[in-house]
């Protein structure tokens, strides 16, 4: 039985920084898809970094019971802070550059037709990572990919797609290397020269498979660590990940812990859900069962989508 969910009250956080505007024709056909179905929904627009998170909060405490992010993955972390461990259900209409999180799950990309998959979905509880206090439903990278997060933030200009990440990715190739840092995971210390590490609620990184075993439901997180330092051994595990055959190589540990815990000699950007939020040291931990989210109904119990 499918339960209709078109009868709670619901908001609709709409992000202009990511590209996303209520006048745009796709936007405003989902919204109506929506409201056409009996969905008693309100609408509101962000107007800075951050404000997604408070908007979401006040939908929660002004009795709104489903809480949908229009936008890319950063609006959808944004939006899920406030949601996590209360019985608010998380929606998506992605409207993104990448829309990891739909690919994810196996959501339609395009807004209309993920609106139309809304009606008939269903709520699911899922597992959220959380670095110092920051949740994220996807990941949290330590390292190389949070400094390219970094650098493309501190330039970028709207609208423009992947283009802002390639230069920036050249630029990390070139100058950023491996760091000796200290590791806890579940507790037990160890130590590596360090590239990058990631620690993944979800199977996919970005458009790529980074950990195929992972689900956002296990109440576990899958670590990928990349180790070592100079500039051949960054390009192999580049093209490694990119081949999808960086699992089992050298240099590459991969394992499943509750908790991970990384400091460095040298501090190192962190991100999560491909947002810049500091630098080392940092905890990472699994909160399970933490999150409700409205998931198509074809979605299998492990929670990968197609």
């Amino acid at each position: 039985m499918v339960y209709n969910y078109c009868a709670l009250k619901s908001r609709m956080i709409v992000n202009p920084r990511a590209g996303v505007s209520l006048t745009q024709p796709d936007i405003q056909q989902a919204v109506r898809v929506l409201r056409e179905a009996g969905w008693q929904l309100e609408l509101a627009t962000t107007e800075a970094g951050g404000h997604a998170t408070e908007l979401a909060k006040q939908a929660v405490e002004e009795g709104c019971q489903v809480v949908i992010a229009c936008g890319g993955d950063g609006t959808i972390n944004e939006v899920l802070q406030p949601l996590v461990g209360t019985e608010a259900i998380l929606a998506v209409i992605p409207k993104g550059t990448v829309n990891a999180f739909a690919r994810e799950v196996g959501l339609p990309r395009q807004p209309v037709a993920a609106a139309g998959a809304l009606l008939t979905a269903r709520a699911r509880t899922l597992d959220v990572g959380q670095v110092d206090g920051r949740y994220f439903l996807l990941w949290a990278g330590v390292g190389f990919d949070a400094e390219v997060v970094r650098m493309v933030e501190a330039g970028r200009r709207p609208q423009l797609g992947i283009l802002p990440f390639i230069l920036p990715t050249i630029g990390a190739i070139i100058t950023f290397d491996g760091v000796k840092t200290r590791i806890k995971l579940d507790g037990k210390p160890t130590q590596r020269t360090i590239l990058m590490a990631v620690v993944s609620n979800a199977h996919r990184y970005a458009l790529f498979e980074l950990s195929p075993e992972a689900r956002p439901d296990d109440g576990v997180l899958d670590l990928c660590l990349f180790t070592g330092s100079g500039l051949a051994t960054k390009v192999l595990h580049i093209a490694r990940f990119l081949l999808g055959r960086h699992l089992g190589s050298p240099g590459v540990h991969y394992c499943r812990v509750k908790e991970a815990s990384f400091q460095p000699d040298t501090p190192l950007p962190v991100q999560v859900d491909g947002e810049f939020v500091g630098i080392t040291p940092v905890t990472c931990r699994i909160v399970p069962q933490s999150l409700r989210v409205l998931l198509p109904t074809d979605v299998p119990a492990g929670g990968k989508g197609a």
